[in-house]
């Protein structure tokens, strides 16, 4: 057969996909293998990227919101969430065929004179043994999990630094209230003393140790607001915001009209196991069983299917060829090697996994005996501390007026006064930080709890 040499491209063209079709029509097709559903919130959040919203907060910033809106639009979650896409999307890749192989040969010599053009055109496919591809795709469903429980724990941690952050927004401004009710106290005081100076009463040091006590104070503001930037610019990172973006002032309680007893309890230790670090863990742990099972099916031939035409052949019949190949698993110590390696690696996640296990249950203890230690001291300021510390200032004033009590006497008053207000402040925040490290330690977002536990305000 004479072949004109200007056909020979769609000649070739035609013959390999003949030969291809045959090959990869034998194929079974692939398994489906998906991703294996996460229990977290965050798994139903990572099906397609989008443009944050503006956060739009009230009058007041208040907790729910500030955590909901940081969960929303922070960049480190949204850098998180493609790496889960991505690991989910490699479910296809490790259950998907290889691309099959065609190849081409041509006799050179039969380009010249009138004699018949040969040549060779083939198609392989690569086909695992039976069990292998559905196997590698549970591996990747598993490391997938493992990516969304990351994904999942970081909300955790973002969500507790955010109610930090809250606590520490909230105490520096009632630390500034404080300071300004002082200071104005202090400006009385001095009143006092400078009338009871300018009678005669008591020396000319008296109002200057008052100015002396508020010129402190002032300065200390200084230092309130300064601080207060600095909580702002951190939240602002969390809010994927401009650093000098303002925000609204906290509610002045956390919240207000809570119940009179802050509220006691033992860890919840059954739900530790809910946390997504374990959760996470477990993942890995049944991803390692799998790298283990496919090391040992190692062992395993794997097939290639083969398909061809050549024209080099007199006999029609002989130019279309079929065959299989089939792989040879000799190289017993590679195999040996690989399955002692993913068995190494299976006990190491086993082991992290009881590690982590006690960690977070010794945690969670610890999380709820800070929360109730938090919580008695949040009582013990309202109910009995700041009570004596207004009567004290009370009766020091009084003592004062009648030339009972020296002005420094006053001012050691008021200084008691004021540390046991800011006390008390740092004990709500302290509580607040503490609800949040508990629902951490169980796997919570913090700041969505019941508002109703949190301490009531104390009377100015």
């Amino acid at each position: 057969m004479l072949i004109d040499r200007r056909t020979l491209a769609g000649v070739l063209a035609g013959s390999l996909l003949g030969a291809a079709v045959p090959a990869t029509a034998a194929v079974a097709p692939a398994p489906s293998v998906a991703a294996p559903d996460s229990a977290t919130a965050a798994s139903a959040q990572v099906a397609s990227p989008q443009a944050p919203a503006e956060p739009s907060f009230g009058t007041t910033l208040e907790l729910e919101e500030l955590v909901a809106a940081v969960l929303a639009r922070n960049a480190g979650l949204a850098a998180m969430a493609a790496a889960v896409r991505a690991a989910r999307a490699r479910v296809d890749q490790a259950t998907a065929l290889e691309d099959p192989i065609a190849s081409a040969t041509l006799a050179p010599l039969s380009l010249g004179g009138g004699t018949r053009l040969g040549y060779e055109v083939r198609a392989s496919q690569r086909i695992p043994y039976p069990g292998k591809r559905k196997l590698r795709g549970e591996v990747a469903g598993d490391e997938a999990t493992v990516a969304a429980e990351a994904l999942q724990a970081t909300r955790v941690e973002l969500a507790a630094r955010a109610v930090s952050l809250y606590a520490d927004y909230y105490l520096n401004a009632r630390e500034l209230e404080v300071n300004a009710e002082h200071l104005a106290l202090l400006g009385a005081f001095k009143e006092v003393a400078t009338a009871r100076y300018a009678a005669g009463l008591v020396p000319q040091q008296a109002p200057i140790q008052a100015e002396v006590e508020a010129a402190r104070m002032l300065h200390h503001e200084i230092e309130l607001r300064a601080t207060g930037r600095e909580i702002v610019a951190a939240l602002d990172a969390l809010l994927h915001r401009p650093a000098e973006s303002p925000l609204p002032p906290t509610p002045a309680t956390l919240p207000a009209g809570g119940p009179p007893v802050v509220e006691h309890g033992t860890p919840r230790l059954q739900e530790v196991t809910e946390r997504p670090e374990l959760r996470a863990q477990s993942a890995e742990v049944a991803a390692r069983q799998g790298e283990l099972e496919l090391a040992r099916r190692a062992r395993q031939p794997d097939f290639e299917a083969m398909a061809g035409y050549s024209s080099m052949w007199d006999t029609p019949e002989h130019r279309v060829t079929v065959g299989v190949g089939v792989s040879l698993p000799i190289r017993r110590a590679r195999i040996r090697a690989e399955v002692a390696g993913a068995q190494a690696r299976l006990e190491q996640a086993e082991a992290d996994l009881e590690r982590l296990t006690d960690t977070f249950r010794a945690e969670a203890v610890s999380a709820v005996a800070h929360r109730e230690e938090m919580a008695h001291l949040v009582e013990l300021y309202r109910d009995r501390v700041l009570p004596a510390a207004h009567d004290q200032v009370a009766a020091a004033r009084a003592s004062f007026e009648s030339g009972e009590e020296s002005m420094l006497g006053l001012i050691a008053a008021e200084r008691s006064l004021r540390d046991a207000q800011q006390q008390y402040h740092e004990a709500v925040a302290g509580f607040v930080r503490a609800r949040a490290a508990e629902a951490r330690s169980l796997g919570e977002l913090p700041g969505q709890q019941n508002a109703a536990a949190t301490p009531p305000p104390a009377e100015r």
